[in-house]
């Protein structure tokens, strides 16, 4: 009789100290709390390795392969939810599920069936990180993903499309903060936390306020624009293009996990569902990867087992 909130939740604190018991008791290094590094053939290749193996030169960066299976992942997520029978089903059960009953839809099959859905898509981060970029298992790898991908979510309407942008924005919003912050010490992470609030609040709290206001300005400015033509003049310093590249690799490879989570949650959000357990899911997925991964040689048997992994804790709930 609990509310679906508390449930998961409280799942994401189980998943949480059942993690920590077993990376420092069980499989961790002793006086460290995270695993010895995988076999170099159990991980999830970075982009810069192929890219030089290709003749281009590439900065370093942890931008890695999944990238572009997240890509790939949001087209399949809207192909399903708006252009498939299940999506719909899904969206009718989400929207009036006693309107659902009356059209023989079974609430509770379809929940399960989002929720499977949504326990993959969580998986999905858990790989990125611990495959693709750390290469071992370690605590709080998840940096609170699962709550950011929120208000990405809520960025990007609730659509895979708004999605992919908004979870970029932040991406390069943490990633931008992290190099002020190195640059200049007065810029602390608590401000981009700040800058991000507001974000979330003026373009979801308040867009049904300043909805015919944006829409004005959008219309004045274009209308100057076409009016003249706007020049550019340089000037300052310039910043070095493989730094730059380097940030943006970065940046992007902070929208991965972002860009996993909203999807994750779109799914749950559908079918009526508010999913608070994601980062249950991602910790849950990132042991069964790795360990899979450690003890196969094979990035494709950790993958496999993290989705796995992760389906089955998002079906307990």
């Amino acid at each position: 009789g609990s509310h679906i909130v508390i449930t998961t939740i409280m799942f994401n604190f189980l998943a949480a100290t059942l993690i920590v018991y077993l990376v420092v008791n069980v499989i961790g290094e002793p006086g460290v709390t995270e695993t010895r590094a995988f076999a170099r053939h159990a991980v999830i290749p970075y982009v810069h390795e192929a890219l030089r193996a290709l003749g281009f030169a590439a900065p370093t960066s942890p931008l890695n392969f999944t990238f572009f299976l997240a890509l790939a992942v949001a087209v399949g997520v809207w192909a399903l939810v708006y252009r498939s029978r299940l999506g719909y089903a899904i969206r009718t059960v989400g929207a009036n599920p006693s309107a659902a009953v009356y059209a023989g839809l079974s609430p509770a099959r379809l929940i399960m069936v989002a929720m499977t859905l949504s326990g993959a898509l969580a998986g999905g981060l858990a790989v990125n990180e611990i495959m693709g970029v750390q290469h071992r298992l370690l605590l709080e790898f998840t940096s609170g993903y699962g709550f950011v991908g929120i208000a990405v979510a809520l960025m990007g309407r609730a659509h895979p499309a708004g999605i992919i942008f908004a979870a970029l924005l932040f991406g390069v919003l943490y990633q931008g903060g992290a190099e002020l912050a190195f640059d200049m010490p007065a810029i602390t992470r608590d401000m981009v936390v700040v800058i991000g609030g507001v974000i979330v609040l003026f373009a979801g709290a308040l867009e049904g306020l300043f909805r015919r206001l944006a829409a004005r300005l959008v219309a004045l400015g274009a209308g100057l624009a076409a009016g003249r033509r706007v020049g550019t003049a340089g000037g300052g310093p310039a910043m070095d293009l493989a730094s730059l590249l380097a940030v943006l690799d970065s940046a992007v490879r902070l929208s991965i996990p972002l860009l996993c989570a909203c999807l994750a949650g779109l799914w749950s959000e559908r079918s009526g569902v508010v999913d608070i357990g994601l980062e249950g899911k991602m910790l849950v997925a990132a042991f069964a990867a790795g360990a899979a991964a450690h003890a196969s040689g094979s990035a494709a048997v950790g993958l496999l087992a993290g989705l796995v992994a992760s389906v089955a804790f998002a079906l307990v709930h």
